[in-house]
């Protein structure tokens, strides 16, 4: 998960079949409320996939977070894009 035009802000690993990252907390964020994306990125060496955020920021394609609030950035892979 990234900040748009900013710093990656978490990471995670994320099995076969995986539907859930789990909690990730103490994320550093650059303001108080900025706006993210998330990749994935193929074990096997090929180019990110960017995710879709079904439950984006208002009139965005971005998910959002806030200093000090409990998130959900629901994501999933966009239509027509490689399933691994």
């Amino acid at each position: 998960m990234q900040e748009v035009d900013g710093p990656i802000v978490a990471t995670w690993y994320a099995r076969d079949g995986q539907t859930d990252s789990g909690w990730i907390m103490d994320i550093s964020l650059t303001e108080e409320v900025v706006w993210v994306t998330v990749k994935f990125i193929p074990a096997d060496g090929d180019p990110p996939v960017n995710m879709e955020i079904l439950n984006p920021a208002g009139g965005t394609s971005f998910g959002w977070l806030q200093r000090g609030v409990c998130h959900a950035i629901e994501i999933q892979f966009p239509p027509g894009a490689r399933v691994y």
